[in-house]
């Protein structure tokens, strides 16, 4: 099953998941997005759009393309996941720098669809129901013109970080035969998806963490925080 081409796939997917797209493409424009702690939201609101858009849709690209390649090549879908699960921990916990890197959410998706679209397509719906949540009273209130419904703002969102906490932890179970044949994988694949939400909890978790100990407050409490909503005391930015 493994041979030197595999392994090169695995471990180049992890070199893969650490480029800081959404870094560089900010530097691109002029801005430096390496002190901001959501690097999304950041790219939409100090460049555009037009750019955010770009950065999300090269993240999740970064997901499938392993996934994808391993597929393609007619390999064991154990290394395909592998290869998915390395470029994720790339994203998170880069060489290039200092092993600090982004929550690895958006590839997260990027793998999961190319693993399991299926399963996929019911981590999404939980995930965009938690937006929706927030955002949906937003654009039905009359105290905002259509460009200020549309702009990121306001204050942080608890429901889009649970409904992701929750989407993340279906997708593993989607691709069980608990959700019918039509949706049953290999239980390696339902293994990966374990894994992966263990990354992204253990990411949400430990992301600058040591700047919230620092605070004084309760240790537990702040963990908590952070794998409930994603972001630590300290932290003021906004979510859509």
């Amino acid at each position: 099953m493994w041979d030197w081409a595999s392994i090169f796939l695995v471990a180049g997917s992890y070199f893969l998941g650490g480029i800081p797209l959404q870094y560089l493409l900010g530097r691109l424009k002029g801005v430096n997005l390496g002190h901001e702690y959501d690097k999304h939201i950041s790219l939409f609101r100090k460049v555009g759009p037009a750019v955010g858009i770009i950065g999300i849709i090269g993240d999740i690209a970064k997901g499938t393309i392993p996934v994808l390649v391993a597929n393609l090549l007619g390999w064991d879908t154990l290394i395909a996941a592998l290869a998915g699960l390395a470029v994720l921990a790339g994203q998170m916990w880069p060489i290039y720098n200092k092993f600090d890197g982004e929550k690895g959410n958006t590839t997260g998706l990027g793998m999961a669809l190319a693993l399991a679209p299926r399963a996929c397509a019911v981590m999404v719906t939980f995930i965009a129901v938690g937006a929706f949540i927030r955002t949906i009273p937003r654009l039905l209130s009359k105290k905002q013109s259509a460009s200020e419904k549309l702009r990121f703002g306001g204050p942080p969102s608890n429901s889009l970080p649970i409904g992701m906490i929750i989407g993340f932890a279906m997708f593993p179970i989607a691709t069980t035969s608990w959700f019918g044949i039509w949706f049953a994988h290999p239980l390696s694949t339902t293994l990966i998806g374990i894994s992966m939400f263990i990354l992204v909890m253990l990411r949400r978790a430990t992301a600058n963490v040591k700047k919230d100990f620092k605070s004084g407050g309760s240790r537990t409490k702040i963990v908590l925080n952070r794998l409930l909503l994603d972001r630590g005391f300290w932290d003021k930015s906004q979510t859509p």
